[in-house]
């Protein structure tokens, strides 16, 4: 759902103009190889042009769609200058495509004296999608520039410890939710024999600036005795009729409170609409009054909510100020008069120095959340944590192949000892969810 829920939406822009774009930069990828001479001699780098400029106001607003169709345009018609490169590769990885961004870079890391920092960029990137052959040699090439740089080693302990990676579900089976779309469909919840679901299909009133897709909206369907599932609806309630992403649904044990991530009413600090934590409770056939959790950060976006099966804890990712990096994992106490208390960071054990987030507390008692970075298969990984007889908690573990891929898993809901719900993109790119049963 685009960068500001989840880093693993891929832009739709045309695909004859993509095609387009990549051929062209490859065709002309002499254009980055210049002389040592030439090198020394440029000392300043170019004016950035126009459209980079207009791209990066539109970046500036999170309109980062807007940003790639303007920058994809301008390199077809023959900007090929290393800041388009770099500015267009860095809004692909914030709508997720990493393929693209991988590729566009590759002019930047193939001439005679690349930059030490593309190198590892690109080397990362590969990592991320689980190519680690791809980035060897992009590794070496930054040994050589960069030789008392520790990184490149740790990207290769990653490599070894991904092949020790044990399968929690060995033989499962995967099936495809009846309601998929070619949209994303992700953060599946049951509660009292219906499905709830976010989306960002068709029937939205306005359009996502972020990832040129209409807004999230949340979606239930019904959990039929014969047939697998009624028909798909948007959930009824004002602030779901797709002026504003609303997303990842989690009822209260009662059923009576739906928790949910929305766009903030007003601008924060920064001028974004950051996503918060909201709450609407329900009033006959409809969800009504939706209210703000007031004890979030409100310049932080806070996503992602999840109650644990007794109410009193919530859980939910956030980038925060004292986030170790990008998303951390946070959770907030109920207190006595009904209000939460201050979100408390889970701590280092759980939060890597990247994006964690997509918690589930679980009935078991476990915590399941997705991470880009603690050791995985590639991109977003599902894994599980639980809290010890100490308080602590302990050591996240993968749940592996086949819950896991080289693509992004953003969502895992156990449902009973044999049947959960997956999120991934492993097929078409598009979140999609699965139906798993072992």
């Amino acid at each position: 759902f685009g960068a500001i829920l989840a880093p693993t939406h891929l832009v739709r822009a045309p695909v004859h103009m993509l095609a387009r774009a990549l051929a062209y930069v490859l065709a002309c990828a002499w254009c980055f190889s210049v002389s040592p001479l030439a090198a020394q001699e440029a000392t300043t780098p170019p004016e950035p042009t126009k459209a980079v400029r207009e791209a990066a106001k539109l970046a500036e607003r999170n309109q980062y769609a807007e940003a790639v169709r303007l920058l994809e345009l301008a390199m077809v018609e023959g900007d090929t200058s290393e800041v388009l490169l770099t500015d267009l590769a860095g809004y692909y990885r914030k709508t997720g495509n990493l393929r693209m961004a991988t590729a566009l870079c590759k002019p930047l890391v193939d001439k005679p004296r690349p930059r030490p920092w593309h190198l590892l960029e690109v080397a990362t990137m590969l990592v991320d999608q689980g190519r680690f052959g791809d980035a060897e040699p992009y590794l070496q090439r930054f040994e050589e520039l960069k030789p008392l740089d520790g990184r490149a080693d740790a990207l290769r302990r990653r490599a070894r410890e991904r092949v020790r990676i044990q399968a929690s579900y060995p033989g499962a089976r995967l099936d495809t939710f009846l309601h998929n779309t070619l949209a994303d469909d992700g953060f599946p919840v049951v509660h009292d024999a219906t499905l709830y679901w976010s989306s960002d299909r068709d029937g939205s009133k306005r359009t996502s600036g972020w990832t040129g897709r209409p807004m999230v909206g949340i979606y239930e369907a019904p959990i039929g005795a014969e047939e697998p599932y009624g028909p798909a609806d948007r959930t009824a309630g004002r602030f779901n009729r797709g002026t504003a992403n609303v997303a990842s649904p989690c009822l209260a044990p009662g059923g009576d409170t739906l928790y949910y991530t929305a766009n903030a009413e007003r601008p924060n600090r920064r001028g974004e609409l950051n996503m918060q934590l909201y709450y609407a409770v329900r009033r006959g056939d409809e969800w009504r009054d939706p209210t703000r959790i007031a004890s979030q950060p409100d310049q932080a976006s806070c996503l992602h909510p999840s109650l644990s099966p007794d109410g009193r804890w919530l859980y939910f990712a956030a980038d925060a100020s004292d986030s170790r990096g990008g998303l951390d994992l946070y959770r907030m106490r109920r207190e006595r008069d009904g209000t939460w208390g201050r979100p408390d960071n889970l701590g280092s054990t759980v939060n890597s120095d990247r994006n964690d987030g997509f918690p589930v507390a679980g009935t078991d008692g476990k915590l399941y959340f997705a991470s880009q970075g603690h050791v995985g298969l590639g991109g977003f990984d599902v894994f599980v944590t639980e809290l010890s007889a100490d308080g602590s908690w302990v050591p996240p573990r993968n749940l592996g192949e086949p819950v896991n891929s080289d693509a992004d898993e953003t969502g895992w809901r156990p449902l009973t000892r044999t049947h959960a719900l997956l999120v991934s993109n492993r097929v078409g790119g598009d979140d999609d969810i699965y139906e798993v049963r072992w």
